[in-house]
């Protein structure tokens, strides 16, 4: 077993962790605007029970009579229930362009745009708070007194201000979101920060897991497999340093055999646990199968069960650990300007770009070897972190392929190459050299398959 030479500390563990439950809760689209109609409603019951007592000391804007505030609050209701439709219709849009022109791995950035939503819930939530107070409007003719709730109209006026406000700010978001240098701008921040994460800078080997090289297990010991048991999907998030936790409280060594972004089916092995006593080694089930109460196996059953809960899986890739995800993205967004249907070469350059800049500092930081130790220097867990060769693979394979036979596309790729090549690691030398082998040899194929003028 590999030591870490700095005892005392843990070694470096990936900073991003899963977020709160109260945090996801926000994930769908739906959650906001329902969030804000739960509000509206709620104000338009409170606020006419109260007005008389505040309409003393609150200045109001409105001071008509019944009939008078049924007109502007039906005329509020229906206006606000068609704009609600319009800006409805208008996201529906920009998903169908989203999906055709750039990648549907691109709708997730577009869905969860906290303008959209917020316009939405802005809205709907005027509709319903005017349309909560109009069933409060009494006249003398159907009640003993007449009542106009003045204070909760003129709230309600309040609410169509900042509705104007919120549709001026979703069309200049909407006009900003359908040009690609955005989207892709957008993307490649996301991807960076990631990084910043997963593969920091300056990480030096005795942070990483110690200089003792790659761990092993013992000889003859045996791993226990712990199976996914839930619905299958992508690994989207995981929590390392609660795992290292668990497993040095156990005295364990955990190896987390899926990588973050691969599929991981129902049944799938995802975890080897190491260092059991040969007392404690669990028969052949998998954890969650019968096991007797007070059985010697229950500790390291919940172990198990703790070291799975430091899981997430979902049917998207995410971004929040995953750097490949973001390159994916981009990627797509190029392969799609570059098919026959489209035919943008000029847009595939813009994607290169966006490719250079988050490839530039990852070319110049070392992958981290996969391994912490905890605070007296034994190796806790083990995985297999996203490395930068795998990142250049992506970043450059399939677009080289595709855009072999334009102009744009090589040369531009080339001269991101040749720039990587002045600030890379040793380590990534050679694999540039081949990859701008590559792109040459692919381009000079391409020409060669180009009819010549004795052709013509």
């Amino acid at each position: 077993m590999s030591h870490s030479p700095a005892h005392g500390a843990m070694s470096w563990v990936p900073t991003a962790r899963p977020r709160a439950w109260y945090i996801r809760l926000w994930d769908p689209f739906w959650m906001l605007p329902m969030a804000c109609v739960a509000v509206s409603v709620l104000l338009g019951i409170v606020l006419p029970q109260v007005d008389s007592l505040a309409s003393d000391w609150v200045p109001v804007v409105f001071h008509g009579g019944p009939d008078g505030a049924r007109t502007v609050l039906s005329t509020i209701t229906s206006a606000m229930i068609s704009v609600t439709g319009l800006v409805f219709s208008i996201t529906m849009v920009l998903v169908q362009l989203a999906s055709s022109q750039f990648s549907q791995r691109v709708l997730g950035g577009f869905l969860g745009s906290r303008i959209t939503q917020a316009t939405l819930g802005v809205f709907t939530g005027t509709f319903m708070y005017s349309l909560t107070v109009l069933r409060s409007i009494r006249d003398q003719a159907t009640a003993e007194s007449a009542f106009v709730p003045q204070v909760a109209t003129t709230f309600c006026f309040l609410l169509v201000i900042a509705s104007v406000g919120f549709f001026l700010a979703f069309i200049d978001h909407i006009i900003s979101s359908i040009r690609i240098a955005n989207v892709v701008e957008e993307i490649r921040a996301k991807t960076v920060a990631t990084g910043e994460r997963m593969i920091p800078a300056g990480l030096q080997p005795e942070e990483d897991g110690g200089e003792a090289g790659q761990w092993t297990p013992p000889p003859g010991d045996e791993p226990w497999e712990v199976r996914w048991r839930k619905r299958g999907g992508r690994l989207t998030d995981v929590d390392y340093r609660r795992l290292v936790e668990v497993a040095s409280e156990n005295n364990l060594t955990v190896n987390l055999l899926p990588q973050v972004g691969a599929y991981v089916p129902r049944g799938r092995a995802v975890l080897a646990i190491y260092g059991i006593p040969d007392e404690r080694v669990p028969g052949p089930s998998a954890p969650g199968t019968a096991v007797p109460a007070g059985s010697q196996e229950t500790p390291l059953r919940q172990a198990a069960e703790d070291m799975l809960g430091c899981l997430t899986c979902a049917q998207e890739r995410s971004m929040r650990q995953d750097v490949m995800f973001g390159v994916r993205q981009i990627v797509d967004i190029a392969e799609r300007a570059l098919s026959p249907g489209i035919n943008d070469p000029t847009t595939a350059v813009q994607c290169l770009d966006a490719l250079h800049g988050l490839l530039r500092p990852l070319v110049q930081r070392r992958t981290p070897q996969g391994q912490v130790s905890d605070a007296r220097g034994h190796v806790r867990l083990v995985f297999r972190p996203q490395t930068v060769h795998q990142v250049l693979e992506l970043a450059t394979d399939e677009i080289s392929w595709w855009g072999a036979g334009t102009i744009q596309v090589p040369r531009r790729m080339k001269t991101m190459v040749d720039d990587l090549l002045s600030v890379a690691a040793p380590e990534y030398q050679e694999h540039l050299h081949r990859v701008r082998q590559r792109v040459e040899r692919r381009d000079a194929k391409a020409g060669e398959s180009e009819p010549g003028s004795s052709d013509l």
